[in-house]
């Protein structure tokens, strides 16, 4: 089973190359060792401080690096790309603020994604020392910082990434060159990463003339993957290469060419089909996208058209989802919105469904799902789903008093995914709002992937003014990507009106029952004038008095385990002395 894993995982990474990279099979013969290498940018002889063409000292509070410009660094022009190598000749200097940097920067690279370059180097001699030196420049300021050194110092070299101290990855997998500047020694390296794992991890490959070597499932980086600032998730941003520690001068010489760094657009988003779910999937593609999918607008932040926010036609309702790909702008403007609006409110009592997949995201504060409830006068709800206790399972927090509110009933209620695809786990949204009442409120079920349930009920965070209840309750629902780092799925969207709820007479708290928890209710507001029904005057005469004793002990239903047990439920006339006694107990004279 293990041999045959191993072939497995060999045959992916020849089909991310063979396939998604390029467009013929690979061989040494696509690595253009004859003639590569041409028109090298170099930096001539080591301790000569004259700049290369084009090239400048980066100077800063705390580093002069020697690097070439933002001009060369990007598109056609970068070093590495099209028609343009680099010589890095070994420069001897442990001063981290003097070495030389050659950089190549993109501007988002997917969570999937690849690093591949060609080079060639010199034996830097004795093992610590090192040649080529390079990192893979990956979100939240992290790497995946690499070099060739000669563990064994057998003459053949090894690859060893830094997680504070070398460690190695593939060894006997790099032939060295005797001398750089005569035909070069190719080496052909990649390196695959899956940033969008809860652990991420790469795969490397090294192929030359000894053979291929891989390292699969590799969890090395320069930063620990832990709290909110290492892990990778939004993938690579680019590469460098530098001559910082190289043994001595013309020892550990390199050459670089054919720098590669793309993503490898996995199966999303046409992909969200669980059991017919999610089709017709209409989303914004890669991040990074400046045009808005067909239909969408670019007015104000980037929503879909008026035409799409109702009826058929209204993104997460009939045969149409919304793909919200992870988009981290804190720029309000900029975030990327699916809507469902109406032309007029809904009843102050409504209720809203929806199916919702979405990706894990890493520490508190780092969101995939954004919901808000776009209310007609005050209510406004924001909610979105986190992994505040950062243990890989959704949790719901609301927005209220200027910050995010974690609720109670509603940890760990949302199943995520990795990465979303044809297999995703769907859970389930309702919530529930009645805001005609004296203390407007609602409640929020999740029925998660797994079928389990999770709820909060009498809910009150309000993104600002509570809702009066005068006029309606919603105007619409709409889902974004403000600050999100990870992608979402919605569909089956569904906002109705709903039956106001009839409070029983006698029942102060509305659970549908009257029993010793309403007379105490009663009791404790005895004699206090416009009280109202929740708080024991059930005849809405301003008073809570003896008619309204009498009302409760009319519809006096007992607690559910009076109930259940077959308890004998009163005689009103005995309920009546109970509430009596309550007043004794409560040590109020009050006039009956």
């Amino acid at each position: 089973m293990l041999i045959v894993k191993s072939i497995l995982k060999l045959a992916a990474v020849w089909y991310v190359f063979a396939v998604v990279i390029s467009p013929n099979a690979f061989s040494l013969d696509n690595l253009l060792t004859n003639g590569d290498f041409e028109d090298l940018t170099d930096w001539g002889v080591p301790g000569d401080e004259t700049l290369p063409a084009g090239w400048t000292h980066q100077t800063g509070t705390t580093t002069s690096l020697r690097k070439n410009p933002a001009a060369m660094q990007t598109g056609t022009n970068a070093i590495g790309g099209s028609g343009t190598s680099a010589y890095m000749p070994a420069y001897p200097s442990s001063d981290d603020t003097i070495r030389r940097d050659m950089w190549n920067v993109v501007d988002a690279v997917g969570p999937e994604w690849v690093l591949q370059y060609d080079f060639a180097c010199e034996d830097p001699g004795a093992y610590g020392t090192r040649s080529l030196t390079a990192a893979v420049e990956l979100s939240n300021a992290n790497r995946i910082n690499h070099r060739v050194t000669d563990v064994n110092d057998d003459g053949i070299g090894d690859l060893e990434v830094y997680i504070g101290t070398w460690q190695l990855v593939l060894s006997n997998a790099v032939q060295f060159d005797a001398d750089v500047s005569t035909t070069p020694v190719v080496n052909h390296i990649m390196f695959t990463g899956r940033s969008y794992l809860t652990n991420p991890v790469y795969d490397v490959t090294i192929t030359n003339g000894l053979g291929t070597f891989t390292a699969t499932d590799v969890g090395y980086y320069q930063y620990p993957l832990s709290g909110t600032g290492a892990k990778p998730v939004t993938g690579a941003e680019g590469c460098n290469f530098n001559t910082f520690l190289a043994p001595a001068v013309g020892v550990g010489d390199y050459l670089v060419d054919n720098v590669v760094l793309a993503e490898i657009e996995p199966n999303r988003p046409d992909q969200y089909i669980v059991n017919g779910d999610f089709e017709n999937t209409t989303g914004w593609g890669a991040p990074g996208t400046t045009y808005p999918p067909y239909g969408w607008t670019m007015e104000g932040v980037r929503a879909n058209a008026a035409e799409q926010w109702s009826g058929s036609l209204a993104i997460g309702g009939s045969g149409t989802s919304a793909y919200m790909g992870a988009y981290e702008t804190t720029v309000e403007a900029e975030r990327r919105e699916s809507r469902q609006m109406f032309s007029v409110p809904t009843s102050t009592d409504w209720q809203l469904d929806l199916d919702l997949a979405a990706e894990s995201t890493f520490f508190t504060g780092q969101r995939s799902f954004t919901l808000e409830l776009v209310g007609y006068d005050g209510g406004k709800l924001f909610l979105r789903v986190v992994d505040h206790d950062e243990n890989g399972v959704g949790d719901i927090e609301l927005y209220s008093n200027s910050s995010w509110q974690t609720v109670a009933g509603l940890e760990n209620a949302i199943v995520v995914d990795d990465l979303l695809g044809e297999n995703a786990s769907v859970n389930h949204l309702t919530i529930t709002g009645r805001y005609a009442e004296d203390t407007p409120f609602y409640d929020v079920i999740v029925t998660d992937a797994n079928d389990v349930e999770f709820s909060a009920t009498d809910l009150s965070f309000w993104a600002g003014s509570a809702p009066s209840g005068d006029f309606g309750g919603l105007l619409g629902v709409a889902f974004n990507t403000f600050n999100s780092a990870r992608s979402y799925v919605i569909d089956n969207v569904s906002l109705i009106d709903i039956d106001p709820v009839e409070m029983i007479p006698g029942d102060t708290n509305g659970d549908n029952r009257v029993d010793e928890e309403d007379a105490k209710v009663l009791a404790a507001n005895w004699g206090a004038p416009g009280a109202g029904p929740a708080n024991g005057d059930f005849n809405g005469d301003g008073l809570v008095n003896a008619l309204d004793a009498s009302i409760l002990a009319a519809q006096w239903t007992g607690s559910l385990h009076e109930t259940a047990g077959g308890t004998p439920v009163p005689e009103p006339s005995t309920i009546v002395l109970c509430v009596m006694a309550a007043l004794v107990c409560l040590g109020g004279r009050r006039r009956l």
